[in-house]
């Protein structure tokens, strides 16, 4: 997938509680971050990084979106204001839209995300 990819959202939640009651964002989801800023680059690879999640040590100083705990819908307007620098075009969505994730693991947390136009109501 990754050499396919010309653009990458990682989620980080607080799924992982240390001992000193701090959330930590999945190890295997820390790695495809490093993963994806090497290969695609820090602007090509954002970080949307949920409230109350530590960041880890090198995450410090790099393009993040932070959004409320539960709450990841209202980083959809940066996100797509990303895309748009990202890729020097105008998208063609355009509210309304829906943002549906596919959590093929199983365990309820995000794989990827898809971004779809919907028909006004």
């Amino acid at each position: 997938m990754m050499k396919k990819s010309s653009f990458a959202l990682l989620v980080l939640t607080g799924e992982d509680e240390t001992d000193d009651k701090k959330l930590l964002a999945r190890q295997n989801v820390v790695h495809e971050t490093g993963l994806f800023q090497g290969r695609l680059g820090f602007s090509r690879a954002i970080v949307l990084l949920e409230e109350g999640t530590e960041e880890f040590s090198n995450l410090a100083g790099i393009q993040q979106i932070r959004f409320s705990k539960g709450n990841i819908k209202e980083a959809f307007g940066d996100v797509l204001a990303v895309l748009r620098r990202e890729f020097h075009e105008p998208l063609r969505i355009r509210p309304p839209f829906a943002i549906s994730f596919d959590t093929a693991f199983g365990n309820g947390i995000p794989a990827h995300a898809v971004i779809t136009q919907t028909s006004a109501l």
